[in-house]
């Protein structure tokens, strides 16, 4: 008998699982550790701009000795963060995390975001280049609005995109996939000097963009001044740090003068690097050091409970 409900079980997951408009998580729930929760139900991990997402399809499996327990209601979404509800609509292409709660009970899924296309995509191909393809650590912010890529689709037409339709994915040069690179966006400011890669994704196509990043400093500076002192002084536990509290001015040797604002600056406290956002975690005085290039300056701050 044992044998019989298995051999059922099993041949009703492999019906699910060849589904052909839906997917179901997961779909054999029937072997998981205590306490596992998992994300259930009709689930789409395909959407395109536009397109509401379908929460009222989603629910959390809670795995206990006795039994699954199923949770449709009450539950909370978020997209790589962000709350969202059913029928939100996504604006940006990309992969997004969605994370689904209920409780103390938290489960998590991929969802990919594509452009809104006029066929089926057979092939891609860059048709404009960017214009700009150095930058410099920390300063020069990415442009990629000169970027087109035109779509061929398997009847023959074609559609042109341009970077708000593209996936931009930036990593070390030779990188291999989009997921060996960081997701970037107009402004993106990249943080380490060398040959990179810029991997432009549109669905499963991927083209690649050479590019460079250079070191902040690319003449000889003659002295640099900070123009702005931090006017924050002191931070609480858990209070995020402004690195627009900060900014330089580098006098160079040809005589020219360049600004500096704080994300440009190497800032550490107590020898962590700081970045904006940063949630100081322990209280106690911490020494801040601001760097741009051999140029170095202290402050005292003073984190509290």
């Amino acid at each position: 008998m044992r044998k019989r409900i298995l051999s059922m079980l099993l041949a009703v997951c492999m019906v699910l699982g060849f589904a052909p408009t839906t997917v179901w998580a997961d779909s054999c729930v029937f072997d998981r550790p205590d306490g596992t929760v998992e994300v259930w139900g009709v689930i789409s991990y395909y959407y395109t701009v536009g397109e509401p997402f379908r929460a009222k399809d989603i629910g959390l499996n809670y795995h206990k000795h006795d039994g699954v327990q199923y949770y449709g209601d009450n539950l909370e979404f978020w997209a790589n963060g962000n709350p969202i509800q059913d029928g939100y609509k996504f604006k940006e292409v990309g992969e997004k995390t969605i994370t689904v709660k209920r409780g103390n009970w938290t489960a998590s899924y991929q969802l990919q975001v594509s452009p809104v296309l006029n066929g089926s995509l057979k092939d891609c191909a860059i048709v404009k280049q960017p214009a700009k393809t150095t930058y410099r650590q920390g300063v020069d912010g990415f442009d990629p609005k000169d970027i087109v890529v035109q779509c061929t689709f398997t009847d023959g037409s074609t559609q042109n995109l341009g970077y708000q339709d593209l996936e931009l994915y930036a990593g070390s040069r030779g990188m291999r996939d989009f997921k060996d690179g960081v997701f970037i966006k107009d402004g993106y400011r990249f943080k380490e000097a060398g040959e990179k890669d810029l991997i432009i994704r549109v669905c499963n196509k991927q083209m690649r963009i050479p590019f460079t990043v250079t070191q902040v400093l690319t003449k000889d500076i003659e002295k640099v001044e900070m123009v702005q002192d931090p006017a924050a002084t002191s931070y609480r536990v858990g209070e995020a740090f402004c690195m627009d509290e900060y900014s330089a001015q580098c006098f160079y040797t040809d005589g020219t003068i360049e600004n500096f604002d704080g994300k440009a600056l190497t800032i550490t406290a107590n020898g962590t690097k700081m970045y904006d956002g940063y949630h100081f975690k322990e209280a106690g005085t911490k020494k801040v050091v601001v760097r741009l290039g051999d140029y170095e300056t202290t402050y005292s701050m003073e984190v509290s409970k």
